[in-house]
């Protein structure tokens, strides 16, 4: 009798439900739990992703600011690149566009051996391979052109004089929104 009183007073006494709500608030908050208690801020989960082609293994990300800013820098070599998703092919998903601000280039799956998803447009992404500088083919481009959705920027046609940069990829991660 007396341990159900006990239970009883218990849980007569206890917060409110906006009060658990608001108490539960502050605790997962970061900024709020080491204010209030000198600790460290919670660990957030993981971003979630989604891998297409082989799995990322280079431990080095270059921004995409710093990657457009000069792509002779990379040429030739295996790189990975961090950036957001401004274009993909409408027709497979077989390249995709990295853009920051007005600077932009063309990334295509290495071999068609992998395709990723042609509604992705806007999420951040990282990007692994290989850097390539070559000519302009008109023809090339106007087949890309093809498969853009309409207005959107062609990076081909962004550069002056009659080479551009591109970059061969044997893997991508797209993060969730």
């Amino acid at each position: 009798m007396f341990s159900l009183l006990m239970f009883v007073f218990a849980c007569q006494s206890g917060p409110t439900e906006s009060q658990a709500t608001q108490n539960k608030q502050e605790v997962n908050s970061p900024s709020t739990a080491t204010a209030k208690n000198n600790q460290k801020p919670v660990e957030s989960e993981p971003a979630k992703f989604t891998e297409y082609g082989k799995s990322l293994s280079l431990t080095e990300i270059v921004s995409a600011k710093t990657f457009l800013a000069d792509p002779s820098k990379y040429t030739d070599k295996e790189i990975r690149v961090s950036g957001k998703v401004t274009q993909i092919c409408q027709k497979a998903g077989c390249w995709l566009v990295i853009a920051e601000g007005e600077k932009s280039m063309r990334i295509t799956t290495k071999d068609h051996a992998f395709l990723v998803k042609k509604d992705a447009s806007g999420v951040d992404c990282e990007v692994e391979g290989v850097v390539r500088q070559e000519k302009k083919q008109p023809e090339k481009i106007a087949h890309y052109a093809g498969e853009t959705e309409k207005g959107k920027v062609i990076p081909e046609n962004q550069v002056e004089g009659d080479s551009i940069f591109t970059m061969v990829a044997s893997g991508v991660r797209f993060y969730e929104k």
